[in-house]
């Protein structure tokens, strides 16, 4: 297998989001946290959406969806 190197750009990994978890692109804003490259997205949305997501998040992630009672990491501000 060889490594190939693609330059994905901001605004496409925003689409890439946006279109996974159902929202518009607009609403989603991608901050860097650390020298690392973690970062941190910001998704203005209300709460009905918000636990879609985290419900989407948590299979992407590999977590029990149906086994987790837990309410989302939802932050308000």
């Amino acid at each position: 297998m060889e490594n190939i190197k693609f330059e994905i750009t901001h605004d496409v990994i925003i689409a890439i989001i946006a279109k996974h978890i159902d929202v518009p692109a607009n609403q989603i804003l991608l901050e860097p946290v650390d020298i690392e490259g973690l970062v941190f997205a910001t998704v203005r949305t209300d709460i009905q959406t918000a636990v879609k997501i985290d419900r989407k998040l948590k299979r992407l992630g590999g977590t029990d969806v149906e086994a987790d009672t837990e309410e989302p990491q939802i932050r308000h501000g």
